[in-house]
C-alpha cells in the first residue's frame, strides 16, 4: 500500500523473489505536512484464523535492508485491527504496532516482544504515543494474540529509498507448539 493521505508521494511495490518477500520503494515527504509518509505490505484480513501466539513472548523477524540514506530507522511491524481511538484520539491508528531494526546489507533476526507493541500510536508518524509498558490498556490482549487477524510491515516516518527483504516472521518464546 502506498500513502494516499494529503498528497502523499510515497510509493512502493511488493513481490516474492526466491521464497522471500521484497518491499521496494520510496518513503517521501508529504509536501502539505512537511513530514515523511509511509509504504507498507499487509496480509488481507480474512476468515481463516491465524496461529494462536498467546503463549509466546513475541515475533522474530529475519530481514535485510538496503536504503539511501543507509540504516533506515522507520521499519515497523503491526498486527490486528484493534482501535484506541477513544483513549488516543487517532482515528486511523488500527492494530498493535512496534518498531524493529532490519539487518543492514545482510539478514538479521530481530526479536520484538509483544510488550513492545502498542495500539496507541500516531497515525501521522507511526510513533508510539503511549507504550504498552507505560499503560497496560494499550498492550496486546490474549484475545488479540490468539488471532492476529492481519499483519503489516511498514516503512514509515523517515524519508528514504529502500528495499526490505523479508525472509521470515515467526513467533518465539512459546510455551506450546505454534502451528
Amino acid at each position: 500500500k502506498n500513502d494516499p493521505v494529503m498528497g502523499g508521494q510515497s510509493r512502493g511495490t511488493f513481490e516474492v523473489v526466491d521464497g522471500t518477500g521484497v518491499m521496494n520503494g520510496t518513503v517521501a515527504l508529504i509536501p502539505s505536512l512537511g513530514a515523511p509518509g509511509f509504504i507498507k505490505v499487509e496480509t488481507p484480513k480474512n476468515d481463516k484464523a491465524w496461529a494462536d501466539v498467546s503463549t509466546c513472548t513475541g515475533l522474530a523477524l529475519t530481514t535485510k535492508s538496503s536504503s539511501n540514506p543507509s540504516e533506515y530507522t522507520g521499519y515497523r511491524v503491526s498486527f490486528g485491527t484493534d482501535s484506541a481511538f477513544l483513549q488516543c484520539g487517532k482515528f486511523f491508528a488500527r492494530g498493535f504496532k512496534a518498531d524493529f531494526a532490519a539487518g543492514e546489507g545482510e539478514f538479521q533476526t530481530t526479536e520484538v516482544p509483544f510488550n513492545q507493541f502498542t495500539k496507541c500510536w500516531d497515525d501521522a508518524t507511526g510513533d508510539a504515543i503511549h507504550t504498552c509498558e507505560e499503560d497496560s490498556r494499550f498492550c496486546p490482549t490474549s484475545k488479540s494474540l490468539a488471532d492476529l487477524q492481519t499483519m503489516s510491515i511498514w516503512a514509515e516516518g523517515a524519508a528514504a529509498d529502500l528495499t526490505l527483504t523479508i525472509q521470515s516472521i515467526e513467533a518465539y518464546g512459546c510455551s506450546t507448539t505454534v502451528v
